[in-house]
């Protein structure tokens, strides 16, 4: 009787210790809908750099693959390059389509770090439609991020921030450091069509 427990015991500790060794916590969400406050778990923020990193032990990562680098989405700036891997943090369907959100981090003008986060949509076949970056965040002389929210109807509204932290004059020279910085803001509103394309209504 002993020996039967001790063996169990054993077989046990080795499920334990695969399940725990191959297993991610992987945290996709499957509704809508989905907000710039949902997608705060997934990345933490540090205050003293400016910087944000994704919380990568709970996600699964993916290496982004030449198609997908040549599809270039909608909002997605020249002076953004990209890291070599992303991962996949929503998983919905919008009408016919099938719409992915992808987190990833990335720079400006090859310097200053960046989050990224974009939705893909797919036709039946899975290929990829097209792309719409959502929410950049990154901080140098001027903090940039963005609000957002997608609603149960696949209608995606972007509210884009800056906090300009200097006063520049006509030659690109910092004069001074403003008290309370300036913020700008700027509302996107759009929808993707039953080709699956996202278009911008305003």
């Amino acid at each position: 009787m002993k020996k039967h427990i001790l063996l169990f015991l054993f077989f046990m500790l080795i499920v334990i210790g695969s399940s725990n060794g191959s297993t991610k916590n992987t945290a996709i969400q499957h509704t809508l809908p989905f907000t710039s406050d949902g997608l705060k778990s997934y990345y933490s923020y540090d205050e003293n750099t400016g910087t944000y990193k994704i919380n990568a032990q709970l996600l699964e990562k993916k290496e982004f693959t030449q198609s997908e680098k040549n599809i270039k989405p909608k909002n997605f700036q020249d002076y953004y390059s990209i890291s070599k891997y992303y991962y996949p943090v929503l998983d919905v369907s919008i009408g016919l389509q099938r719409v992915t959100g992808i987190i990833y981090e990335g720079w400006v003008e090859s310097e200053y770090p960046c989050l990224f986060f974009q939705i893909n949509s797919y036709d039946h076949a899975g290929n990829r439609i097209d792309a719409l970056l959502i929410d950049h965040r990154f901080t140098f002389e001027v903090t940039y991020w963005n609000d957002f929210a997608i609603d149960k109807n696949g209608n995606i509204f972007i509210q884009e921030y800056s906090k300009n932290k200097v006063t520049i004059d006509d030659n690109g020279n910092i004069i001074k450091h403003p008290t309370i910085p300036k913020i700008e803001s700027h509302l996107l509103k759009f929808k993707i069509n039953k080709n699956g394309n996202f278009e911008l209504i305003h």
